[in-house]
């Protein structure tokens, strides 16, 4: 019966560390999930700030087209409202 006993003992031993180690594997293993979840949500906010800093950027590159189709708007009119007043000072002459 001893040699018995004996023998459960090493296999209790040996189950009781085995264990241990499962239950070290799995804490790591949730450690990692946090990290993941933290990771998805940084994740999801810098995807946000990304579409945010890209909104902006469209703004700012179409400002200069809007410039310039001032700028072309003003060049236009002036030169009608010059050949207008020329026309009509020449018929009011």
């Amino acid at each position: 019966m001893d040699e018995n006993e004996a023998a459960i003992r090493e296999r209790l031993t040996a189950v009781e560390s085995s264990v241990k180690s499962a239950h070290h594997r799995i804490d790591n293993i949730e450690e990692l999930t946090q990290s993941v979840k933290s990771l998805a949500v940084e994740t999801k906010y810098l995807k946000e700030d990304i579409s945010d800093v890209k909104e902006k950027i469209d703004v700012i590159a179409g400002r200069p087209s809007q410039i310039l189709t001032v700028i072309i708007t003003a060049l236009i009119t002036a030169t009608v409202s010059g050949f207008v007043g020329f026309a009509i000072t020449n018929l009011l002459k």
